[in-house]
């Protein structure tokens, strides 16, 4: 998911939670479950960075 993407539906997340009008029950479920893929997608990004580094790290330390 690119940053562009993200930024979409971070747009549609905040005027469904903060527009003027109640939002109903299931918006704010769909809201939720669709904030928590935008949270499960950074820690899996995060994730394979955090693989990557460790893989360098360990070519550096084998290079010495």
């Amino acid at each position: 998911m690119d940053k562009e993407q993200i930024s979409k539906i971070e747009e549609i997340i905040e005027n469904h939670l903060f527009r003027e009008k109640n939002t109903p029950d299931y918006e704010l479920k769909k809201m939720d479950v669709i904030a928590k893929y935008l949270i499960y997608q950074e820690l899996k990004e995060l994730n394979n960075n955090l693989s990557l580094i460790d893989e360098a790290l360990s070519m550096k330390e084998l290079e010495k």
